[in-house]
C-alpha cells in the first residue's frame, strides 16, 4: 500500500484549526501545534524569549512600551493598563500616554530623568488652559487718531523645549471704545496656572477639604501630591479642592504631573473691518499688557486655538490617526485632537456612541469604537470632518487590550470570536478559526492582543496559565499557540518584534539566538483506505544544536556544579552567598560559586503514534533512521504526534521498517 507522509508530499505542515473535527482537516493540518513556526512548511520551533530589561517596579507589569530616540531607548512600564503613542511633532520627540492619572506627555529625558529603571520617571499634563477671567480694556484717552472698537482675549502658551503649545482663549473682552493711537491697558488677565501651593486643611466625614491662597487650575479626577502621597482630587470651588483621607496638618500640594515648560500668555484683539483675532503680543509673563500698535503694526497671526480644551480627565485608549490627530474615549464618546496638536482636544470634535465605549482603535482613515454592545463607526480624513453610524449587531467588547489595529482593520475579542471592523463593515475575523463554543472556552474576557512581524498575537488565560494565539496575516490557514507566562504583550512598531512582561521584567520574544522552546505537533486522525497494521515509522529533523557543542556545554555544566558543591561542602564561599545564602536572591558577586550554564537543547524527537484517538506507542528519537512501532493490530485511523527542540522535515509511516527505507 505504500508509505504515507506526514505532511503529503507538496505540501507543508499546517497549523491547528480548532472548529474542525480531527478527521476532515485538511492532509498536512494539526489537532496541536505549540511553540511552532509552520510558514515554511518544516516544523521549526519557536526559540526562547530574552530578558531585555528588568523595571524597579513590583511586578506584574500590565503595561510595557519602548521608547527610542537617536538610537537610544527606554522601557516605559505599568502595572495597570495604560497606553502609549508617539506624539505626531517635529523636533523632539514626545510621548502621549493615558491610564496612569490624567492623560501626560514626556520625552526620553524627562522619563529617565534620575535613572533608577522606574520609568517614566518625570511627565507632564497633557494640555494647557484656557483662561477663565475676560480681560479688562482700558484706553488711556492719550491719542488723537481715528476712533476705532476693539474687542480683546489671550491665551496661555507654555515653551518647552522646541515647541509651544497654546490653550484655549478666555472669555471676550466687553466692546472698548478709543482713539487709535491710545495706549490700551490691558489687565484682570489670569495669573499662570500654579504647579502647586500653599494651603489649609479641614478633615471631616473621611476627606479633606483644601482652601488654597489662590486658584488651583485643577480638575475634577486629576492627581495631586500631599504629605507625600499621591491623590485624586474633587474640586469644590476655584480654590478648593478635596482628597480622600485625614490630611489636615498638611500645608502644601503639587499636581503629581506639572504642566510643561513655562507658561506665558499671548493678546489677541479684532483689528481693521475683518473682526478676525489677530495676534498683538506674545511673551506676557503677567497680567497686564499695554497695547500700543497701530492695525499696521500687529504681527497678524490669527487665532488658531480658540477652542481648543485639554483632553479629558478620564480619556482612555488614545490612539494616532493619519491626519497627525490622536484619539481616544471617555464614557461613550469618542474625542480627538487636532491634527498635529496632541495637547488641544476640542470639545466640539466629540461624537457620542450609543453604548459606553470599552475600546478604540484607528482603520486607515476610519475609527472603531467597540463597545459594551453595538460598535460604533466613524469615518473622514481629519476630527472636523468625521461622521458615525452604530453598527447593526450587538458584538460586544469584552477586554478593551484586545484590541489592535491592523492597517485597514481592527480585531477586538467578543463573546462569539474576533472581531474585524474595518471599511467594509464588522465581521468574525476569527469565524474560520473557530466556532463560538470553542472560542468562549479561551475566556476571551482575558484576551490581549498585539501585532508584529505580520502576525497577531493574541494572549488568553485558562486555568492560571497564559497562552497566544499566534495568527499570520499572510496566510489565513497559519494559527499555532505559544505557550509561555506573560502579563502584557507589546508589538514594537520600531523593530517590528514582539516583546512580553513577566513579573518585573521585559523579554524580546523568540530570539534567534537563544535555545529553541520544545515544540508540540499533532497531525490529524488520518484515515486509511483499509485497516492496516502500521510497523515502522521514521522521522526526518535537523539537530537543534551541534553534538560537539552540546557535549562541552554539558561538560562545562558539570565541572562547574561539582566545584559548586566542593566549595559549599567546604564551608567558605565567601562573597554574597557567603552573607545572604542561595535563596537569598542576592546571586553570586564577590563569592567562589559559580553560575550553571543552562542545558543545551536536546537532539532527540519525542514520537507519539495514535490508533483510533488512543496513544500506540511511545518512543524517544535520537537518528533518522526507521524504527519499529507495535504489532499484533489493524486499523484505519491513526494519528502522530512529535515534541522535539529540533526542526523536523517530515514523518513517514509504513508496513515496515524496510519499507521506509525505500522512501
Amino acid at each position: 500500500m505504500g508509505a504515507i507522509k506526514i505532511p503529503p508530499e507538496g505540501v507543508g505542515f499546517g497549523g491547528i484549526v480548532p472548529r474542525t473535527s480531527e478527521r476532515l482537516l485538511q492532509a498536512n493540518a494539526a489537532q496541536i501545534a505549540v511553540n511552532c513556526w509552520v510558514s515554511s512548511g518544516e516544523l521549526v520551533p519557536i526559540k526562547d524569549g530574552v530578558v531585555r530589561y528588568t523595571a524597579a517596579i513590583d511586578g506584574p507589569m500590565v503595561a510595557i512600551h519602548r521608547i527610542v530616540e537617536n538610537g537610544v531607548d527606554a522601557w516605559l512600564t505599568w502595572p495597570f493598563d495604560t497606553d502609549v503613542v508617539k506624539a505626531p511633532l517635529f523636533g523632539t520627540a514626545r510621548w502621549c500616554y493615558t491610564g496612569d492619572g490624567e492623560p501626560r506627555i514626556t520625552t526620553l529625558a524627562d522619563a529617565t530623568d534620575g535613572g533608577g529603571n522606574a520609568y517614566p520617571a518625570v511627565a507632564f499634563v497633557l494640555g494647557i488652559p484656557k483662561p477663565l477671567t475676560k480681560p479688562t480694556v482700558t484706553p488711556d484717552a492719550s491719542g488723537s487718531g481715528s476712533t476705532v472698537e476693539r474687542y480683546y482675549r489671550y491665551t496661555f502658551y507654555a515653551e518647552w523645549g522646541d515647541i509651544e503649545l497654546e490653550g484655549g482663549a478666555s472669555p471676550i473682552s466687553a466692546l472698548t471704545s478709543g482713539k487709535i493711537d491710545d495706549t490700551w491697558a490691558i489687565t484682570n488677565m489670569d495669573a499662570s496656572p500654579p504647579n502647586g501651593g500653599t494651603v489649609t486643611g479641614v478633615y471631616a466625614s473621611g476627606e479633606t477639604e483644601f482652601t488654597d491662597s489662590v486658584d488651583h487650575w485643577l480638575r475634577d479626577g486629576e492627581e495631586v501630591v500631599v504629605g507625600g502621597d499621591t491623590l485624586t482630587v474633587t474640586v469644590t470651588g476655584a480654590a478648593t479642592f478635596k482628597v480622600d483621607g485625614d490630611y489636615s496638618a498638611e500645608t502644601t500640594w503639587a499636581r503629581k504631573a506639572e504642566f510643561p515648560g513655562t507658561i506665558k500668555r499671548r493678546l489677541y484683539r479684532t483689528t481693521g473691518t475683518t473682526g478676525q483675532w489677530q495676534l498683538v503680543a506674545d511673551g506676557i509673563t503677567g497680567t497686564t499688557y499695554d497695547d500700543t500698535l497701530t492695525d499696521a503694526q500687529i504681527p497678524g497671526d490669527e487665532l488658531i486655538s480658540a477652542d481648543w480644551d485639554m483632553p479629558p480627565v478620564g480619556l482612555r485608549g488614545i490612539f494616532t490617526l493619519p491626519s497627525g490627530a490622536l484619539g481616544g474615549f471617555v464614557g461613550n464618546q469618542l474625542r480627538f485632537s487636532e491634527p498635529n496638536q496632541p495637547h488641544a482636544w476640542p470639545e466640539r470634535y466629540a461624537m457620542q456612541a450609543d453604548y459606553e465605549i470599552v475600546a478604540a482603535g484607528c482603520f486607515g482613515s476610519g475609527v472603531i469604537a467597540a463597545t459594551g454592545s453595538r460598535p460604533f463607526m466613524v469615518q473622514g480624513v481629519t476630527p472636523g470632518q468625521m461622521a458615525g453610524e452604530s453598527w447593526e449587531e450587538a458584538l460586544p467588547c469584552v477586554n478593551k487590550r484586545s484590541l489592535v489595529s491592523v492597517g485597514d482593520m481592527v480585531l477586538y475579542a467578543s463573546p462569539i470570536g474576533y472581531v474585524n471592523a474595518g471599511p467594509a463593515g464588522v465581521s468574525v475575523w476569527s469565524a474560520n478559526y473557530f466556532t463560538e463554543r470553542e472560542w468562549k472556552a479561551l475566556m476571551p474576557e482575558t484576551m490581549v492582543a498585539c501585532v508584529a512581524g505580520r502576525r497577531v498575537f493574541v494572549r488568553y488565560e485558562v486555568d492560571g496559565s497564559q497562552r497566544t494565539l499566534v495568527f499570520s496575516l499572510m496566510d489565513s490557514s497559519y494559527l499555532v499557540e505559544a505557550h509561555f507566562s506573560s502579563a502584557d504583550i507589546w508589538g514594537d512598531p520600531e523593530d517590528s518584534r514582539m516583546y512580553y512582561s513577566y513579573e518585573s521584567s521585559v523579554l524580546e520574544f523568540d530570539v534567534s539566538t537563544a535555545y529553541a522552546l520544545s515544540q508540540d505537533w499533532m497531525s490529524k486522525e488520518i484515515v486509511l483506505p483499509a485497516p492496516r497494521n502500521l510497523g515502522a515509522a521514521r522521522v526526518d529533523f535537523i539537530e537543534a544544536i551541534d553534538p560537539v557543542q552540546a557535549a562541552a556545554i554539558e561538560a562545562l555544566i558539570a565541572q562547574i556544579e561539582a566545584a559548586n558543591a566542593a566549595a559549599v561542602l567546604s564551608g567558605d564561599t565567601g562573597g554574597a552567598w557567603e552573607d545572604y545564602g542561595y535563596e537569598s536572591g542576592y546571586g553570586y558577586a564577590s563569592s567562589s560559586i559559580e553560575d550553571v550554564p543552562t542545558e543545551p537543547p536536546s537532539n532527540q524527537v519525542v514520537f507519539m503514534f495514535y490508533v483510533n484517538g488512543t496513544l500506540k506507542a511511545s518512543r524517544t528519537v535520537s537518528n533518522r533512521k526507521p524504527f519499529s512501532l507495535p504489532s499484533g493490530y489493524k486499523s484505519r485511523n491513526v494519528a502522530v504526534r512529535v515534541s522535539s527542540q529540533c526542526q523536523i522535515i517530515g514523518i513517514e509511516l509504513g508496513g515496515t521498517k524496510r519499507e521506509l527505507g525505500a522512501v
